[in-house]
């Protein structure tokens, strides 16, 4: 992932990150407020990306006034129309002449409008949950929502901003993941500031892009939850009705945010839509807390012990490990020759199975050390992969003999538990952007 720089306009710094690499340019518009980095870490929304990514070099940014780019007084805040400048100076900065435009929710509509004032510089057009116009028009009555009423969700998503309590909008299929929810509201203080997004909800109902959309010529996919509780899917028929050349894809599901509940079907439709074809296909994906677990000492107990006597200890420590994590409703996904990847369903499950083995191994004359994180990861056949197995493993990597360390995330989804955890420092993990605080089981 390359790190954050920033475009300038207007004297306004934007900041944006290049991920990935290839020819085609994909620039990522984001709706509302939006903040590079706490986006990237909510469960669904990373892996997303991490997609896209694939596909072609992904650019993203941050709105003037949000996330990681410069906070402006109210006046400086841009109309729709001057957003397109900010757009544009971000993919000057980025080197790209040329670029497939990924929107969503007002992004989506941003990146229709860029397409219409600028085809020269636009391939083509993803829009999800987006709109031609949010609140109803005079000329069209019962076609959108009223003023009032958009004003009152605005005030409810202040009142509630950084609690988490907006999942149940944007994303009602993981309203009950405790991870997503505590994920999502770090992302909303990240984001924005209550007076931000009053800003930019105001400007919600200014959107009015219909004038512009026969003008639309690059080709466009609009993908839709059906459900939608934010977004009415009519806005996107009506989309479709009214561009030169444009494709719908309706999606089951009540989610604003269409990726979370059906990541697979969106990024193989977005695939289709910007290179012809999906050209892989999408590993399935799941929530799950990872565990290593590994014998302490290993190399100097084999050349003590000779390599037929070892062997047999190391199996009655695989069946041990069996035993107790088949127990605890986990599944022993490989063993990593001195030790074994584990993924449970259950964050406490897997730290409580954790704690049990500390104690059976030792009745094999055996110390272990543990590290645990919870995330999404990649299922692939009898094999697991994706981030979340990297930094369980780097966690496991600053654990020493008996402990159970475990990262900032398992320790936030299970405060109110009956587990203790000390600190245990602030570490850099290979391989993983930023510093991590990690935390030890307390025994008992």
């Amino acid at each position: 992932m390359g790190p954050i720089q920033y475009a300038k306009n207007d004297g306004i710094h934007l900041a944006y990150r290049v991920v990935g690499e290839g020819d085609l340019d994909v620039l990522w518009i984001p709706g509302w407020v939006w903040d590079i980095e706490a986006a990237w870490d909510v469960p669904g929304i990373g892996a997303f990306l991490e997609d896209l990514a694939g596909v072609g070099r992904l650019i993203m940014f941050d709105k003037r006034g949000t996330g990681q780019s410069d906070r402006v007084p109210e006046h400086q805040y841009p109309s729709f129309d001057e957003r397109l400048g900010d757009v544009l100076a971000v993919m000057d900065a980025a080197g790209s002449e040329r670029a497939a435009l990924v929107g969503f929710s007002e992004g989506g509509s941003q990146a229709l409008l860029t397409a219409a004032r600028a085809p020269d510089r636009v391939i083509s057009v993803v829009s999800m949950g987006g709109w031609a116009r949010l609140v109803a028009a005079p000329d069209r009555p019962g076609f959108g929502i009223p003023e009032d009423v958009l004003r009152a969700a605005i005030d409810r998503a202040i009142e509630n901003w950084g609690s988490g309590k907006g999942v149940a909008i944007f994303a009602p299929s993981r309203r009950d993941d405790p991870l997503f929810v505590e994920r999502w509201a770090h992302y909303e203080r990240r984001a924005a500031s209550p007076n931000a997004l009053e800003a930019y909800g105001r400007m919600l109902a200014d959107i009015d892009i219909r004038d512009a959309l026969p003008d639309v010529k690059a080709p466009v996919l609009l993908i839709h939850s059906r459900e939608d509780r934010m977004v009415w899917v009519e806005q996107s028929r009506y989309l479709a009705a009214h561009l030169p050349t444009a494709r719908l894809v309706e999606v089951a599901s009540q989610d604003h945010l269409p990726f979370i509940s059906h990541p697979e079907l969106v990024v193989e439709e977005i695939e289709r839509h910007l290179v012809g074809r999906a050209r892989r296909a999408s590993p399935l994906r799941r929530f799950a807390t990872v565990m290593f677990v590994d014998i302490v000492g290993s190399t100097d107990r084999a050349a003590a012990v000779g390599d037929r006597s070892w062997r047999s200890v190391l199996e009655a420590f695989e069946r041990t490990v069996e035993k107790e994590v088949a127990g605890h409703g986990g599944e022993v996904v490989k063993s990593t020759g001195d030790g074994s990847l584990v993924v449970f369903d259950d964050p406490q499950a897997a730290v409580l199975c954790a704690r049990k083995l500390h104690r059976a191994v030792g009745t094999l004359g055996l110390d272990v050390r543990a590290g645990l994180h919870c995330g999404q990861i990649e299922v692939r056949g009898d094999d697991v992969g994706g981030i979340a197995v990297h930094i369980a493993a780097r966690v496991s990597d600053h654990a020493h003999g008996g402990a159970t360390v475990v990262s900032s995330t398992v320790r936030d989804v299970l405060l109110g538990s009956s587990f203790e955890f000390s600190p245990a420092g602030m570490h850099d993990l290979k391989g993983v952007p930023g510093d991590w605080a990690l935390f030890e089981l307390k025994t008992g």
